[in-house]
């Protein structure tokens, strides 16, 4: 462990955040664990998305995107799927 990180890990304890280093690495961990599997998900949900165009674009279910506006709108459209925690994988 790098210094920096080792006094982070003093401090949080000495503070009192945290009752012992294990507890620190604990939370620690389980944040990666958490972060590891939002990160898997939002590909996942992604990788749906890419999917679903591709074979829209393959059926011919296709428009073209004239504007500024509807060119945002199309992605915020995706962004709110893929980042929804409503979605489903």
């Amino acid at each position: 462990m790098t210094e920096e990180l080792a006094q982070f890990v003093s401090e949080k304890v000495g503070s009192g955040d945290f009752a012992s280093v294990s507890e620190v690495y604990r939370e620690a961990l389980r944040c990666y664990r958490d972060q590891d599997e939002a990160k898997k998900l939002y590909f996942l949900r992604l990788k749906n998305e890419l999917d679903k165009g591709l074979e829209d674009s393959k059926n011919g279910r296709v428009r073209e995107i004239d504007s500024a506006e509807e060119h945002e709108a199309f992605y915020s459209r995706i962004e709110g799927k893929v980042f929804s925690t409503k979605a489903h994988a």
